[in-house]
């Protein structure tokens, strides 16, 4: 992943960051078109990860191979995968209160702290935001490899392990994740 790494640091330089003063040409944080399809999968990426770079790079990976197999767009696939879509999805009453700022983030360059924040030190979390964000881009734009081209599920130890799969490497990732399901798994 040093490859990677390079990347991520290339896109914080390229990307101006809040109070610098900046108007970029492109801004992908302006382009309702890119927020549409980004902020589904930053926001499932950063509730199922903390934001964990390995496993938001993972999560991202494997909702574009599930869309993809679907036929559907990787925003739609991360909104029927990932709980606190499917839990909005069900009404705001189902979203847990420690989780409801997750689905009050925006797709823009500088984000308020949320409304139902649950509490800590907002700029630490902001900046782990703008980082899911920045490898979300980096990732539908190519720019980073899968690092595991064999992972369809990811979970956790008390998810259990999905039938039929069998445990697949993604690096130092928090999250386990899984193979699709076949035969001989």
């Amino acid at each position: 992943m040093p490859r990677a790494i390079v990347v991520i640091v290339l896109a914080l330089v390229a990307l101006p960051h809040p109070g610098r003063g900046e108007e970029p040409g492109g801004d992908p944080f302006s382009d309702p078109a890119i927020g549409e399809m980004a902020l589904p999968l930053a926001q499932c990426a950063l509730a199922e990860s903390g934001g964990h770079t390995p496993d938001v790079v993972a999560i991202v990976w494997v909702i574009g191979k599930r869309a993809r197999q679907a036929g559907i767009p990787p925003a739609e696939m991360a909104r029927r995968y990932c709980r606190i879509h499917r839990d909005e999805a069900r009404g705001p009453g189902h979203v847990r209160r420690h989780r409801r700022w997750l689905l009050e983030l925006g797709w823009q360059r500088t984000q308020a702290q949320p409304p139902s924040w649950p509490g800590g030190r907002w700029s630490a979390m902001e900046e782990i935001w703008r980082r899911t964000q920045l490898l979300v881009l980096l990732i539908v734009s190519g720019e980073l490899d899968d690092p595991c081209p064999q992972a369809f599920h990811w979970g956790s130890a008390q998810d259990g392990q999905p039938t039929r799969t069998h445990a697949v490497s993604c690096g130092a990732t928090r999250n386990l994740f899984w193979s699709r399901p076949g035969r001989g798994a």
